[in-house]
């Protein structure tokens, strides 16, 4: 378990989602330049975005997270928490 002052430091986590979505016929330096595009609008101050046309396009959302810690929850080796769901949220939130 992280101690009080590591909590202290390190919360609100600042966490960004990104999803690009392609077809199988999307090129790589499509998608790179959906995943640069996200870049430019995250530089320029967006916090959430999206652009799409139903099978070609991207999303992304800046979160932070305040939570208390649940005592099955797993940690890495610095002691900051694993990815995955966090106490008290329902897999919705993900």
């Amino acid at each position: 378990m992280p101690n009080e002052s590591w909590i202290k430091h390190a919360y609100p986590l600042q966490q960004i989602t990104i999803k690009l979505q392609g077809t199988r016929h999307s090129s790589r330096e499509n998608v790179i330049n959906q995943l640069e595009t996200v870049l430019a609008r995250l530089k320029s101050g967006d916090v959430t975005g999206a652009s799409h046309d139903y099978d070609f396009g991207y999303q992304f959302d800046v979160h932070f997270r305040t939570r208390k810690f649940s005592t099955k929850e797993k940690f890495c080796a610095h002691g900051a928490p694993r990815a995955g769901r966090y106490a008290g949220e329902s897999k919705a939130n993900e």
